[in-house]
């Protein structure tokens, strides 16, 4: 059974605290590292996505971010821009 999507990450008063590997687990996505191209793969019952990232959770979190946007209808296109700009927003943090 798929859970209700709901893009909040504020939990308890702590940031960031979705449970992106429930939206992963609940899609049957299926994450595998390229060691030559050093890109992370990403499939899922719809196709593939490439998250322009090496960092295996930032990966994870924006690929969750995709699939959650796109399960409510936005556009593959868009979703790809805001999954970009996650992930530098997640890089940005990380240089925090």
């Amino acid at each position: 059974m798929i859970r209700e999507i709901k893009l909040d990450d504020w939990k308890d008063g702590h940031c960031d605290a979705w449970d992106y590997e429930a939206i992963l687990h609940d899609n049957n996505v299926i994450m595998e590292w390229d060691k030559t191209e050093e890109i992370w793969f990403c499939s899922w019952k719809y196709g593939l996505i490439e998250p322009p990232v090496q960092d295996g959770i930032i990966a994870k979190k924006a690929v969750a971010l995709f699939i959650s946007l796109w399960l409510l209808g936005v556009s593959a296109s868009f979703c790809d821009k805001l999954m970009d700009g996650y992930i530098m927003y997640l890089k940005f943090q990380d240089k925090t």
